[in-house]
């Protein structure tokens, strides 16, 4: 049986609020991860930002 919220000393509620936020957390990535797979607009976005930032970089390596 696990203790109730009040019956927890507080550094072990800090740690359960703690996983709680970093496991919400990690479903929104996931869940947002899924929306960029399904969404070429979004995809053409970030293809064409890489592009530009490769572009960026090749022309200060001929510097």
């Amino acid at each position: 049986m696990t203790p109730t919220e009040k019956e927890m000393p507080v550094s072990e509620r800090g740690l359960t609020f703690l996983r709680t936020m970093l496991a919400n957390k990690r479903a929104e990535q996931k869940k947002m991860v899924e929306e960029f797979k399904n969404d070429p607009a979004k995809q053409a976005i970030v293809a064409e930002l890489r592009r530009k930032n490769a572009a960026k970089r090749q022309a200060a390596s001929e510097l």
